[in-house]
């Protein structure tokens, strides 16, 4: 289980894996609409009259695939994910079940987990309220998902460094990056008047997939989805010395020598001229000393040998200019470091202007926090309680028809990003349920279950709460979704129970960022139907990275029900009513 889990963020696998007997066919049955606009199963009468919900869902189930007793059918993305490593590791400790893995893609295994031909599913989305009424419809209702484990890239500028700002939106990430980019400068994003330089690894990193996946919105990214002036480096911590611009300023010692030399070799004729002044003055001065001595001599009648006054005479000079010689050199080497300094002084600052900015995983921006600033990364659009896009099915039935036929009224004009602009029948554009909203004028004030709407901006710092929880926007989270149905198998309960049990290791391992006590104590509650002893949690403890913080637990089936199943787990605090944001990390909502 040691082998990392970078890649199976960003590929999907072809094929599927086994860990015991051979995979599972996921083409036993016709595809499955993940339209949202499917018959709900949860009230009103069947197509048998009297029929009771009970008999409804018996029905449903009875046309759903079986699977052999001791088999464990999921679905999963690539070859060496979480749930994959956890399957090995289940074997090693003696599991006894066959588990068996198909992998797609998340819309194609969503529609396996409805058509009951897969146990579970690992997906980084969660289902949207039309998975959720189509699983149901079917007669498969989903549990809260279980999260495994998540990730997340961190955008980082030097650490004491300040480029007037630190807070962009998702949107101006993608614009820094992107090909064609034409962001040259921090004042474009209403900071301060620097050159913005951007930085990252390689293309066939996987932390470059990762970053390609979450800010070019980009599958299998390459060089030429960035900027043709992006700096690729090959390793993170070369990535790193560029931001802090350790590169530019090791740099800077080359270039100071070089000017050294240059210097020294222009003032050679400089240097000589003034040294021989030196020179020469030292011999008047010492000149003038032998004339005093030669005069007191005479006028005390003091007899000295010839050749004994000369020898000594040229002793006094050679040592005057000896002397005057190093003073004059050591004179000029000041006045030379003194430009040098002057010339370092310059070039210092302009190889430690901030403005460059690079893309990190959060587990290395996290072993050099001190070193780096991050930016703090707000959605752009408006959010709910749980610091989430309020998407288009998040409304009301009122404000969804407002938007699908371009209306105003009440609640609206409402904009969405990333329609379709397919025109139904009625001659209004088609809207993708999932697309989320744009603009804060009229927005409605809350969703279709009277939640509050805020319009934003909502600035996240990148934290493990706010990570796991999902509130930081370059956040991928890996989740398992399974059903009531599928808990009922005992092979299903238990493996999944190892594997949840296991997840907050398995992160660790793999540089992920586990999930809180709280959140395993929730999750096996929904596996087990009770909750783990203190003592059981405490045995799957892993060594934190720093203090944990409290989080708001998931809310399990048979706790305090929803009006409405919204598929979204609520795993945030909500916000105060005064408009301050109760959530680590998370900056005062606006409106």
């Amino acid at each position: 289980m040691s082998r990392r889990l970078t890649s199976s963020w960003i590929a999907i696998a072809a094929c599927g894996l086994l860990v015991a007997g051979c995979g599972v066919d996921t083409q036993d049955a016709g595809d499955v609409s993940t339209s949202p606009t499917v018959p709900s199963t949860t009230g009103g009468r069947g197509a048998t009259t009297g029929q009771s919900a009970a008999e409804r869902q018996r029905l449903l189930e009875a046309r759903l695939p079986k699977r052999p007793s001791g088999t464990v059918a999921i679905d999963s993305r690539t070859q060496d994910s979480i749930t994959r490593q956890g399957a090995q590791a289940y074997r090693g400790e003696g599991g006894t079940s066959r588990i068996a893995f198909s992998g797609t893609t998340e819309d194609r295994a969503y529609q396996n987990l409805c058509a009951g031909r897969v146990d579970a599913i690992e997906v980084t989305t969660l289902p949207s309220q039309g998975i959720v009424d189509l699983c149901a419809s079917r007669g498969i209702k989903l549990v809260n998902p279980l999260q495994l484990a998540s990730d997340a890239i961190v955008l980082a500028t030097k650490n004491g460094s300040d480029v007037g700002g630190d807070c962009i939106t998702v949107n101006q990430a993608n614009d820094i990056f992107r090909a064609g980019s034409d962001v040259t400068n921090w004042s474009q994003l209403g900071f301060d008047d620097l050159p913005l330089r951007a930085t990252g690894r390689e293309a066939d990193s996987d932390v470059f997939q990762f970053f390609g996946q979450l800010v070019l919105n980009r599958v299998d990214a390459s060089l030429s989805d960035v900027r043709s002036d992006y700096i690729v480096h090959r390793a993170d911590a070369f990535q790193r010395r560029e931001v802090t611009n350790a590169v530019r300023i090791q740099r800077v010692a080359g270039r100071v020598a070089r000017y050294r030399a240059r210097l020294r070799s222009r003032t050679i004729s400089a240097r000589r001229a003034y040294v021989s002044r030196a020179e020469r003055a030292a011999d008047r001065r010492i000149l003038a000393e032998i004339r005093r001595v030669n005069e007191r001599n005479r006028r005390l009648k003091i007899t000295v040998d010839g050749e004994q006054l000369a020898a000594r005479n040229r002793r006094l000079v050679e040592n005057a200019k000896r002397q005057a010689r190093a003073r004059a050199n050591a004179a000029y080497d000041a006045r030379l470091e003194q430009q040098v300094r002057r010339y370092r002084t310059e070039q210092l600052g302009i190889a430690d202007e901030p403005g460059t900015v690079g893309a990190f995983r959060f587990s290395y921006y996290e072993l050099f926090e001190e070193e780096l600033r991050p930016l703090e990364l707000d959605f752009g659009v408006p959010e709910t309680e749980s610091g989430q896009p309020v998407r288009i099915e998040d409304l009301s039935a009122a404000d969804q028809r407002r938007i699908a036929g371009g209306a105003t009224g009440p609640s609206g004009p409402t904009g969405a990003t990333g329609a379709s602009g397919a025109t139904g029948a009625s001659g209004t554009s088609a809207v993708d349920p999932r697309t989320p909203l744009s603009g804060s004028e009229n927005l409605p004030k809350t969703d279709r279950n009277g939640k509050t709407i805020y319009p934003g901006p909502s600035c996240v710092f990148p934290a493990q709460q706010t990570i796991t929880t999902g509130v930081y926007p370059l956040t991928q989270r890996v989740f398992i979704v399974t059903s009531e149905l599928a808990l009922r198998r005992r092979e299903v309960q238990t493996f999944l129970d190892y594997l949840v049990s296991q997840s907050r290791a398995l992160a660790s391992e793999n540089r992920l960022v586990p999930i809180t006590d709280q959140q395993l104590s929730d999750e096996l509650l929904t596996i087990r139907g009770k909750r783990p002893t203190e003592q059981e949690v405490a045995a799957t403890d892993i060594e934190p990275t720093e203090p944990e913080t409290a989080v708001t637990p998931i809310t399990p089936p048979g706790r305090e029900p929803a009006p409405a199943p919204s598929g979204r787990v609520p795993v945030t605090p909500a916000p105060s009513s005064d408009g301050r944001s109760d959530i680590p990390g998370v900056a005062a909502r606006g409106g």
